[in-house]
This record gives C-alpha cells, structure tokens and sequence, in this order.
C-alpha cells in the first residue's frame, strides 16, 4: 500500500491506493479511501508526476481543487501533463540534482503536502 501523508501531521488523514492495481490505474478510477481530506486551497508537490501514479495523482488532486505543482526529470512528459491538466504548474528537474532541486522549490514556495 502507498501512502499520501500531510506535511502536517494530522490522525487519521491519508490516502491509500492498493499496490497491485498501481500499474493499471487511471484518472477516472483511482481507488482511493478519501477520510475527512480536504483539498481546495491546498497546495501540493507531486514528485514522478510524468508519467503512471504520480500522474495520475496530479489529475486527482487538482480535479479535487488543490493547486499541483508537478514535478518531472522529463519535459516533454511535463508539457503534455500540463495541456491535459490546466492550472498546474510544472518543475523538470532530476531529484538527485540538489542544487536545481532547490531551486526548484523555492519556486514553488510553501506547500501542504508532498507526494514522492
């Protein structure tokens, strides 16, 4: 099982999607366990956004309204993710880059949670 934790840590709150359907998700039908989440005006980074879960997840969570900053090594994934799902914004950077990495984040600036 995966798990999406708040970067404030609040009980009982997280996400859950099963490993063995991980592969085959789409956005349409995440099977998420969605307890007492809430999204509009939060502000997220989605790590692996470029392509399967972490995709996905992107699509979810700014169709729940929360604002997505996503993040990729691959910017051609980036730009198609970005024309499918307007309103996020996009960071292509490769996570073992400190340096761009940090740039990166200071550019998005302060957020409620991570997704990595």
């Amino acid at each position: 099982i995966y798990e999406l934790h708040r970067v404030k840590s609040v009980p009982g709150v997280s996400i859950r999607v099963h490993a063995d359907t991980a592969a085959s998700i789409f956005a349409a039908s995440l099977p998420f366990e969605i307890d007492n989440m809430r999204f509009q005006g939060k502000k997220a980074i989605v790590t692996g956004a470029g392509k399967g879960l972490g995709r996905d997840l992107v699509k979810v969570l700014r169709a729940e309204g929360a604002e997505v900053a996503a993040v990729s090594r691959t910017e051609t994934d980036l730009q198609s993710l970005a024309k499918e799902v307007p309103g996020i914004s996009t960071c292509c950077v490769d996570l073992s880059d400190v340096k761009a990495l940090q740039e990166c984040v200071q550019s998005i600036g302060c957020v409620d949670f991570l997704v990595n």
